[in-house]
């Protein structure tokens, strides 16, 4: 079974009991990595399709902008999507190409992984906010 996640900017999908309790996978890796890679796949067929439309079909300048724009924040996603961050479908890639050498983990320890790389991420992302109100603050000072 699948589950679909709706945020703002995608979706997530999940594919829940990937193992058996004793570790031992329920269906071959590959359809692990076609479930990843899907999405990331889905994002750049979007971005030509949005490309495309602006191209060919007569439309006013600004709607033909707006779709290449969105084509390029939708690339944007999925190039960050394949980021190898457990928790992203690159994470996910790479966890399950390392599970198919032979590298397992427990769920217990993907989940913590999980839980921790999203933490690293969330921080990274607040350090240049965090700098930009800084200098603003301080400039507002000065």
């Amino acid at each position: 079974s699948l589950v679909l996640r709706a945020f703002p900017l995608g979706m997530s999908v999940a594919i829940p009991n990937r193992r058996t309790q004793d570790g031992q996978a329920r269906r071959p890796y590959s359809h692990d990595l076609w479930i990843a890679a899907a999405g990331p796949c889905a994002s750049f067929v979007l971005t030509l399709l949005l490309f495309a439309i602006g191209r060919w079909i007569p439309m006013p300048y600004d709607w033909a902008y707006g779709l290449v724009g969105v084509g390029l924040l939708s690339t944007a996603i999925a190039l960050l999507n394949l980021l190898p961050i457990p928790g992203l479908d690159g994470g996910h890639l790479l966890m399950v190409s390392a599970a198919r050498k032979g590298w397992e983990m427990t769920p217990a320890q993907e989940l913590r992984l999980q839980r921790a790389s999203v933490k690293w991420v969330v921080l990274i992302c607040l350090v240049p906010f965090l700098y930009s109100l800084w200098t603003r603050i301080i400039i507002g000072i000065l």
